[in-house]
């Protein structure tokens, strides 16, 4: 089959060209009766599906979530134009190993998407412990004070180690 502009929803555009959007491609109940009509996951991900709505689709990094008859997920627009300048819309799993995740999620131990809670859990006990309020009366005393907030993030893996 193909793009059906109809099933094409814009959630939400930004100002930094990129955006939200959803593909619905399963209509009907899917019984032997009255079979789903639309497209497989791996027709609709195929490299120029999307080339009829380019200009909607803004900019390289946007999400879409996808419905297919055999399956869902979410993808992130990589490409939009060929090295000639034609258009060449491509996306890629938001998983995918050669494109990075959405986010930093490459210090997690839970890294499928079907574990979704277990990874939000984790990223939420990492969260750094409690920095009182600064009472220094001096330069010194701000200095320890930023130290000790910059090691608080570090060991909660909110920032990076030093070199």
């Amino acid at each position: 089959m193909a793009f059906k502009l109809e099933r094409f929803d814009i959630i939400k555009q930004n100002y930094d060209n990129t955006g939200v959007y959803f593909y619905h491609d399963t209509v009907g109940p899917g019984t032997t009766a009255a079979p789903k009509d639309g497209d497989a996951l791996a027709t609709i991900v195929a490299t120029d599906f999307f080339n009829s709505v380019v200009e909607e689709l803004q900019g390289v990094g946007a999400l879409m979530f996808i419905s297919a008859t055999d399956g869902a997920g979410v993808y992130r627009v990589t490409q939009l134009y060929d090295s000639t300048g034609d258009v060449e819309v491509k996306i890629a799993t938001t998983d995918s190993t050669t494109d990075t995740r959405v986010g930093d999620l490459t210090t997690l131990t839970t890294t499928t998407k079907t574990t979704a809670v277990a990874a939000i859990n984790e990223v939420n006990a990492k969260v750094a412990t409690n920095q009182a309020a600064s009472t220094a009366t001096d330069v010194a005393g701000v200095v320890t004070d930023l130290n000790t907030l910059l090691s608080k993030l570090k060991t909660a893996k909110l920032m990076a180690a030093d070199a």
